[in-house]
């Protein structure tokens, strides 16, 4: 059986991709779309990294350059240095790198969770478990929406870990992995 890590949003040295007992068998691959990010991790990143950014499409969009979260996919609040970046799909990872029977992904890419599920519609038919970090409060309204999140991934099966947490204008973040 081929397995795959999908590590999307690495950013910094150490995140999850290098939890090297949660990965023996797995092939892992990150997609990090922050150029100086992507610099300082990609020589001692325990798989395939990539410079590139998650979508539902192939193509390029705009970020935004924020000081601690790396690139932010349309805009934030009070940022405006631009930046463009190509764009990929899950479901065009799965076919240049695998095809892989088993898929586990991390997802931390600050509101665009939506966009890459929808790019990932065969991917997710493969897909054991999903963990995303959702926000309380979406910084603008190109982000997505946490409840948008959950509907998306409960109408195709997957169960959530926690319960939804409610929309409010203080964001905040949380994790909630998905299983099958």
């Amino acid at each position: 059986m081929k397995k795959a890590f999908f590590d999307l949003g690495p950013g910094v040295l150490n995140s999850e991709a290098w939890r090297k007992d949660m990965w023996e068998g797995y092939t892992i691959i990150g997609v990090e779309p922050d150029a100086e990010r992507y610099k300082k991790i990609k020589d001692s990143y325990p798989g395939i990294l990539l410079p590139l950014a998650v979508s539902d499409t192939l193509g390029t969009l705009k970020f935004v350059k924020h000081p601690t979260s790396g690139y932010i996919a349309h805009a934030y609040p009070g940022l405006d240095e631009i930046v463009e970046v190509e764009t990929i799909t899950l479901d065009w990872l799965d076919e240049k790198y695998g095809p892989f029977d088993e898929i586990a992904i991390w997802a931390d890419i600050e509101g665009s969770e939506l966009a890459m599920l929808k790019g990932a519609t065969e991917v997710l038919k493969k897909v054991k478990w999903i963990n995303v970090e959702l926000h309380t409060g979406p910084k603008t309204e190109q982000w997505c929406k946490s409840y948008d999140v959950f509907k998306f991934l409960t109408d195709l099966g997957f169960v959530p870990s926690s319960p939804e947490k409610p929309q409010t204008s203080h964001d905040s973040c949380y994790d909630v992995i998905f299983t099958r």
